[in-house]
This record gives structure tokens, sequence and C-alpha cells, in this order.
């Protein structure tokens, strides 16, 4: 598996596709969609973690459910823990959820790209 995070709007999905060569037909882009079977990448995975929150399942036991299915899947996830602490509970929640499952995928990932302004650091 790889992990490409960083803020919104930073040039992940472009950084990921130039670096792998995967196209946009073979990005999940549709956080509703539970079938991943046939797609390389999944892009914005947060919103993936915050849909499984809403319908009460455990997102990182989702995460390693996806893993062991896809092994060589790559990931794209926002980076939502800097900045501001929300006020209400259940975004603190989602933030938090987000932060765990990525800190699992990170240290199951074989590269985690970090995406700043377009430009790519490999942190593993």
């Amino acid at each position: 598996m790889q992990l490409f995070i960083g803020g919104a709007f930073q040039g992940k999905k472009e950084y990921m596709m130039q670096l792998t060569g995967v196209s946009e037909a073979e990005i999940l882009q549709d956080p509703a969609v539970s079938e991943t079977k046939t797609y390389r990448a999944i892009d914005r995975y947060h919103l993936r973690i915050r849909r499984q929150l809403e319908q009460g399942q455990d997102p990182i036991r989702e995460l390693e459910r996806l893993l062991q299915a896809q092994p060589q899947i790559i990931l794209l996830c926002d980076e939502v823990g800097m900045g501001i602490v929300p006020m209400e509970k259940t975004d603190r929640d989602y933030r938090e959820a987000v932060g765990r499952t990525m800190c699992v995928a990170a240290a199951q990932a074989e590269t985690v790209y970090r995406v700043i302004c377009g430009i790519g650091q490999k942190i593993k």
C-alpha cells in the first residue's frame, strides 16, 4: 500500500498519478461506493472515514479489511488534524478517527508521501 497525505487542494492526486502512472479512471473518488476492487487508488479517504463513523463502523477495522483484500491499494487522505480544534464533539471525534486511522495506514504502508503545493516528499 502507498499513502499520500497533505492538506486539501495541495495536489496529492496529481502528484500520485504522475508518480505511479495511475489514471483518473482507476481512482475511486466517491466515499459512498463500497466496492473498491476495480480501483487502484482511493481519493479523499478522510471522507470515507466520516461515512464509516456515521454508519457506526470502526474505521481502523475497515482499513484493515481493505488492506487485506487489496494490499497494493493507494490511499489519498487530507490532513484534518492541524489547525483549530472543532467545537463540536462529533467533529473532534472525526478528526481523531482520521488521525488514528492514518497512523495505522502509515505503519503498514510501503511508502508514505506528504504533498504540499504539489511537491511531494517521501517520508517513509
